[in-house]
């Protein structure tokens, strides 16, 4: 029997005092790498971090269902529930619901 496939995700989330925000994920499937970054004016880290995880769980959707995705955040806390950013909060459940991913390790120190 083959093994389900294994795709790691890495985000990143980050935001000056000024309210300049950028956001990036990577992506390992196999022996292949593919990532995206983008930025946004008046924002918080908060909205960068859900921004990236939302965009990469979106690039996953020609990827069987029987993936296994492991996620790897910086902080996984930023997924916890706030009563802020109910846009992305949205936005990032349509992509789970599509694409289920987990746990949420947290990073190695290397």
């Amino acid at each position: 029997m083959r093994q389900p496939q294994s795709i790691d995700i890495w985000i990143h989330g980050a935001c000056a005092a000024g309210g300049y925000g950028g956001w990036s994920y990577v992506i390992r499937d196999g022996d292949q790498w593919r990532g995206a970054a983008g930025g946004a004016t008046r924002t918080d880290v908060e909205a960068m971090v859900l921004t990236g995880l939302a965009s990469a769980l979106e690039a996953l959707a020609e990827t069987p269902p029987t993936a296994r995705v492991s996620l790897h955040l910086a902080d996984p806390a930023m997924l916890e529930a706030s009563d802020t950013q109910a846009a992305l909060r949205a936005r990032l459940a349509k992509a789970l619901a599509r694409r289920p991913a987990g746990p949420f390790p947290r990073p190695s120190p290397n």
